[in-house]
């Protein structure tokens, strides 16, 4: 496995998987309105975007299909997702270091889904505050400070 800054060529898979993910585990917990707003915000259009506008992605590849992504921009992460077969093997893990080999003395924060809290306390993050709806998805505010 590699990890590597996001290229062109990966974002509409990276989208794709993300796409398959949230369906799975996070829509669940949205109504129909947010579940389509989301759905946008994750599109390959808006994930280019934000890239263009100053959002960094790391993404992590086996065998030259991206099976993890982790978009941030200035201190705060965006997007983490992890293929749901690759899950549980350390793959956040490695994305998140990536991303605090170029932030070694920052503070991190993350609107975490109630699928993804365990994941973020695991990386070393902790509670920011109690779970708010943010554009109509449940989300905890977390924080990683260095």
């Amino acid at each position: 496995m590699n990890i590597q800054s996001i290229q062109t060529d990966d974002i509409q898979f990276v989208s794709k998987f993300i796409k398959q993910e949230f369906k799975q585990s996070i829509a669940p917990d949205c109504d129909k309105e947010a579940q389509i707003a989301y759905m946008k915000f994750i599109s390959s259009t808006m994930i280019q975007n934000r890239l263009k506008k100053g959002s960094e992605g790391f993404v992590a590849v086996i065998d030259n299909q991206p099976i993890g992504y982790l978009e941030f921009r200035n201190d705060h992460i965006g997007l983490l997702f992890v293929k749901n077969e690759f899950q549980q093997q350390g793959i956040a893990r490695q994305l998140f270091q990536k991303m605090i080999e170029l932030k070694p003395e920052t503070t991190i924060t993350a609107n975490s889904s109630r699928f993804a809290e365990n994941i973020y306390v695991r990386l070393g993050f902790t509670f920011a505050g109690e779970q708010t709806i943010r554009k109509g998805i449940p989300c905890r505010p977390m924080i990683f400070k260095s």
